[in-house]
């Protein structure tokens, strides 16, 4: 369309429909529009147009390659760096606006990963020169934009990028816990954190106090890294900088008490592995609050966390086994000690989860309830099928079959009537001792006890059997129209049609199903002492320095 627009045009007016700002606001012309909206053909057509005029510049001082770069247009960039007339490529890659932002920064700033990179690159070809506060803020958006690959680079070929992080309000320290925390991208992000602190140390040539000055300001890096649980970020300073493992909070917590708090298991496991450590916080006490490690895991954790896991049943499990594990740990003196408010441990947590205890039994109650009736209606519908299959006029019918089958050496018919024995007392089955389990659940005493073990155990197990019946009574139906139909055609499209129901019952299901056999039988495992953390320390960074290398 703009083409033909055009081509109807005079000669003597091409020059300036080409060249006219279209936009009262911000002059920009149809080459900034069209490329902003990524209409390469369009764009095309313009850059060949013998007077256009790529140079144009509208009210903000942005050029039509700026417009592109703003807009991800990565092919109409590619377009603009592949012109040589008048040495122009160099002029796009130059020129910046009126607030002096470099095409480079205008793609760091609009996080545009692939661009970014290009244009660095030809920055580097073309020996641009870029001023230090100009760097500085480009490496800074790519932290910000997670271009980690380009940071990486810049600090690569710009190291004294780094001098500036410890000067600059300590902003190095919101960049390497934003560059850590993330998990898109996670192993660039991780190498740029160990490269920004090695350079660090180098830099203050391993100075404790300088460094635990550093590490201060703005926040407490460990400390935040520990609340959130970023524990590969932590391996990479605890390996640069073991002394760091003894930083505390405000309120003289080490990162195991913030652990405990926040319900990260990885981050507490350590304190299996570091003895001292360990010695220290088993027997700590706050000098205010008289308050143990055992009297801060009674606490509720904050609402976050426990909803990352599902259900409130688990939940509650989840913080009695966080209770047993934090107890086996505290010196059995302090177990039952009060705290400056006449407190025990165990007081603290029944008056923290009494509501989680009330909630859990509503919720296993409840689902129990729900997967009893569909167990009943399995049982319902497969109980009759069972006494069809067994009755005499079933047995006259196989026999029947069996001599239509010796003579025609067909055997699907006995084939499919064997499956849906099988199925059938499968689905009937596990049905049965389905309700059986949900029963239980529905008249337990729910007490602590049987929280942590009989109750999960029981609600996981009653939940796989309800799932293999549900299977199996769609199965035998399937293995039923196989009987009663001589062709085989409809039979496997009635199975084909079984196939969509049970593979959307176990998407479903099994997220659940999933959850609670991690929940039942393998969060406790987690634990316990592996002696691979810290190995996990030394194969973290030997990964890191292999990956960085490369």
């Amino acid at each position: 369309m703009g083409k033909k627009i055009l081509e109807e045009q005079q000669p003597q007016n091409r020059h300036e429909i080409v060249n006219s700002a279209i936009t009262n606001s911000t002059w920009e012309t149809a080459l900034h529009v069209a490329a902003g909206a990524n209409q390469t053909e369009f764009v095309q057509m313009l850059i060949n147009h013998p007077d256009i005029d790529l140079t144009f510049q509208d009210i903000n001082g942005n050029t039509a390659f700026s417009s592109a770069i703003a807009g991800g247009a990565i092919k109409i960039v590619k377009k603009f760096l592949t012109l040589h007339l008048n040495n122009i490529n160099n002029y796009f890659v130059t020129t910046r606006d009126e607030k002096g932002m470099s095409p480079l920064y205008i793609a760091s700033w609009f996080g545009q990963p692939q661009i970014a990179s290009l244009l660095y690159q030809h920055t580097i070809i073309n020996n641009v020169d870029l001023e230090n506060g100009e760097q500085f803020g480009i490496f800074f958006n790519c932290i910000h934009n997670d271009i980690y690959d380009l940071a990486l680079k810049m600090i690569e070929s710009r190291g004294h990028i780094v001098h500036q992080l410890d000067t600059n309000d300590r902003v190095w320290s919101k960049i390497s816990f934003q560059s850590a925390r993330r998990r898109r991208d996670e192993m660039p992000a991780l190498r740029l954190a160990k490269e920004i602190w090695k350079r660090i140390l180098e830099g203050h040539e391993y100075e404790y106090f300088e460094i635990r000055s550093i590490i201060r300001n703005p926040f407490n890096l460990v400390i935040e890294a520990a609340k959130n649980g970023n524990f590969d970020l932590l391996v990479v300073l605890f390996s640069m900088c073991p002394e760091l493992i003894w930083e505390k909070d405000d309120e003289n917590n080490t990162i195991f008490h913030i652990a405990i708090l926040n319900r990260h298991v990885k981050i507490f496991k350590l304190i299996h592995e570091i003895n001292v450590l360990k010695s220290v916080v088993r027997i700590q006490e706050d000098e205010a609050t008289h308050n143990n490690i055992l009297h801060l895991v009674a606490k509720k954790p904050q609402q976050s966390r426990l909803d990352s896991m599902l259900g409130v049943a688990l939940q509650m499990r989840h913080e009695l086994l966080w209770y047993q594990e934090v107890e086996k740990i505290l010196a059995p003196s302090l177990r039952n000690k009060r705290n400056r408010f006449h407190q025990t441990p165990k007081d603290i947590f029944i008056e923290e989860h009494t509501e989680m205890m009330n909630d859990t039994e509503k919720w296993m109650k409840k689902n129990s309830n729900t997967c009893l009736i569909v167990a009943t209606i399995i049982l319902t519908v497969t109980f009759p099928t069972a006494f069809d299959i067994l009755d005499q006029g079933s047995y006259n019918s196989i026999r029947h079959s069996k001599s239509i089958i010796s003579h025609s050496s067909d055997h699907h018919t006995m084939i499919s009537m064997t499956l849906l024995t099988i199925t059938n007392a499968i689905a009937m089955s596990f049905s049965s001792t389905a309700i059986l389990l949900f029963l239980s659940i529905m008249i337990s005493r729910f007490t602590e006890k049987e929280l942590v073990r009989r109750l999960p155990w029981t609600f996981v197990v009653g939940l796989s059997l309800l799932f293999i019946s549900v299977t199996s009574m769609m199965l035998s139906f399937c293995f039923s129209s196989f009987l009663h139909n001589a062709s085989l055609r409809l039979p496997i499209i009635y199975s084909s049609l079984q196939l969509l129901p049970i593979a959307l019952f176990f998407y479903l299901i099994f997220p659940v199903l999933r959850d609670t056999l991690h929940s039942t039988f393998f969060f406790q495992n987690d634990f316990k002492s592996t002696n691979h953390v810290l190995q996990h320390y030394q194969s973290l960074v030997l990964k890191l320095n292999f990956s960085y290398n490369e």
